[in-house]
């Protein structure tokens, strides 16, 4: 339906799918977009991202995480994502106006290292609406993000984004709290995921990162 590649943006999504998207993020406060990054390019990232470095990150109690030393993979999902175009389709399907850009983080949580997440809302900033891009081939047992109304114990969602490539955009809002459930199994969980910043577009139009070239 969405797809960005190195050319920007491909669309083949109707006025009936927008309205779908926009009604399931307004029930569940989440969406799903399959497939957002074309297959290829895909590929090239994440062979990178396979060979990466990690490190532990603990963030004040809230979640800890293997977090990618390489900037490289990380600046270019940054520089897709903030396609002035596709922050049109954000701005569409979650009601959120003036959205200017993404910035994230490519990190790995597995079984074996304690990793946690606390509940926890992510207004912090500008911050306006969250993503996580799937990056593992294989399918991984639990990381289900799960969510619930601040001031409730009974959970509005649930949900375990296991395609390969497919991208979970989820609302930052102080009535809502969120956490990612624990990784079950031998096979880790990696993902590149961040915030949709409001502000004006970050990206120039004849902006292009240095890897993302190499690999036209």
């Amino acid at each position: 339906m969405f797809q960005l590649n190195r050319r920007g943006l491909t669309v083949a999504a109707n006025e009936a799918d927008f309205e779908s998207l926009q009604a399931d993020y307004e029930r569940q406060h989440l969406v799903i977009l399959p497939k957002l990054i074309e297959p290829s390019l895909l590929e090239t990232l994440v062979q990178k991202i396979e060979r990466a470095q990690f490190v532990f990150h603990d963030t004040h109690g809230v979640l800890s995480e293997f977090r990618m030393v390489d900037s490289g993979p990380t600046a270019t999902f940054t520089f897709l994502v903030s396609n002035p175009a596709f922050l049109r389709v954000v701005e569409r399907i979650t009601g959120c106006r003036q959205l200017g850009q993404f910035t994230g983080r490519v990190y790995r949580i597995t079984s074996s290292a304690d990793h946690y997440s606390e509940w926890h809302n992510d207004v912090i900033g500008d911050r306006r609406v969250a993503m996580s891009l799937n990056l593992t081939r294989e399918f991984f047992g639990g990381g289900a993000l799960q969510m619930k109304l601040a001031n409730s114990t009974e959970l509005l969602s649930e949900v375990r984004n296991t395609g390969f490539g497919d991208a979970l955009l989820f609302r930052v809002s102080k009535q809502l709290l969120h956490r990612v459930q624990g990784v079950e199994g031998g096979v880790p969980r990696t993902a590149f995921a961040g915030w949709f910043l409001e502000g004006d577009d970050w990206l120039a139009p004849s902006a292009k990162p240095a890897e993302l070239g190499s690999q036209a």
